[in-house]
């Protein structure tokens, strides 16, 4: 498979989650289990994969998608007034967990190929925050591929 067609399918599927939700797959109910048990919410799938249930409780729950591979922001040293940046944001939760820690100073900016999981984010960051979030799409480019 070839590079775009790679990328558009990447696109396409994400696009599919940030509408109806994460069924299938990348720690859907069927991958994760604790004890044999299938967690059924996305938010189960968080606290299993890492976040910290009192920190989920701060973030819009639609921004919990249940896609992610661990909770980045528990490795991630971030202070009042700083400038954090995650590329890959998806529906927003690191982006929402980081403006939480850089406060009204700093700056928590979601970088995203999908357009639907921009609107997804910049839907739920419209609802709860003020100011210092910032959605945006681009494309992360390897020189050797485009």
């Amino acid at each position: 498979m070839k590079y775009q067609q790679i990328k558009e399918k990447v696109k396409e599927r994400y696009g599919k989650i940030a509408l109806a939700g994460n069924s299938e797959g990348c720690c859907a109910s069927t991958e994760c289990c604790v004890g044999g048990v299938s967690l059924t919410s996305s938010v189960q799938i968080a606290k299993n994969i890492g976040y910290d249930a009192k920190e989920l409780e701060s973030v819009p729950e639609s921004s919990i998608l249940g896609v992610g591979c661990g909770a980045p922001i528990n490795f991630a040293d971030i202070h009042e007034g700083e400038i954090v940046v995650d590329i890959g944001s998806g529906g927003g939760i690191d982006v929402f967990l980081a403006a939480n820690k850089v406060k009204e100073f700093g700056k928590a900016i979601g970088i995203d190929m999908t357009d639907e999981m921009l609107v997804k984010a910049r839907d739920n960051a419209k609802r709860i925050y003020k100011r210092g979030i910032q959605k945006r799409r681009y494309r992360i480019r390897n020189s050797n591929r485009e």
